[in-house]
């Protein structure tokens, strides 16, 4: 919107709506990993209900504890996020190695009709016992 500065949001691109949408999306929530576990999950690319993007996109989240106060660059709990297709290793957030420093990471890569992708979360350091997280 003009106050906040988001813009305008086409829910028929970014929100699955029934019947509606251009979109198809899978989301786990309030999912739990353990320090150094690792969750794998294999999708293959299905358009034929009426998905027409050319890009695949998994964004994972989780709230973090609050870093020590004057920390600039205090990621407290690290999950990493990833997706593999073929031989081929895509990370989040643009970069070419894990994201180290957010508690949100998005992966898209381009995606055709039938290809199986392998989106893995991955706990590299949390302080608690488990975590919980969203993929999207």
């Amino acid at each position: 919107d003009n106050n906040q500065n988001f813009g305008r949001i086409s829910l028929i691109d970014s929100l699955y709506l029934y019947g509606k949408s251009n979109v198809q999306t899978r989301v786990f929530d309030r999912e739990t990993i353990a320090q150094k576990g690792k969750k794998t999950m294999s999708f293959t690319v299905d358009k034929s209900n009426g998905c027409d993007t050319s890009e695949l996109t998994a964004t994972l989240t989780w709230f973090d504890q609050a870093g020590f106060p004057g920390c600039q660059k205090c990621l407290i709990d690290d999950l990493d996020l990833y997706i593999t297709k073929g031989n081929t290793t895509y990370y989040p957030n643009g970069l070419n190695k894990r994201d180290t420093l957010h508690s949100t990471e998005r992966v898209r890569i381009s995606s055709s009709d039938g290809e199986t992708v392998s989106v893995t979360v991955e706990a590299t350091n949390i302080v608690v016992r488990t975590r919980q997280y969203a993929l999207v």
